[in-house]
């Protein structure tokens, strides 16, 4: 996404829980994402809603 402001650009990223259904859309600046690396383990915690 390019930056209205003249800002650093960023990615708006979909975030999955651990059963694929969508729970958010993000918005983030491109200095913030790091691609995933090969030696890198994923896991899962509980998510707890904030009201």
């Amino acid at each position: 996404a390019t930056h209205p402001e003249g800002g650093e650009n960023g990615y708006v990223l979909e975030v999955f829980n651990a059963i694929e259904e969508s729970i958010n859309v993000i918005i983030v600046p491109m200095s913030a994402v790091e691609p995933l690396k090969q030696d890198e383990i994923l896991s899962v915690r509980s998510l707890v809603e904030i009201i």
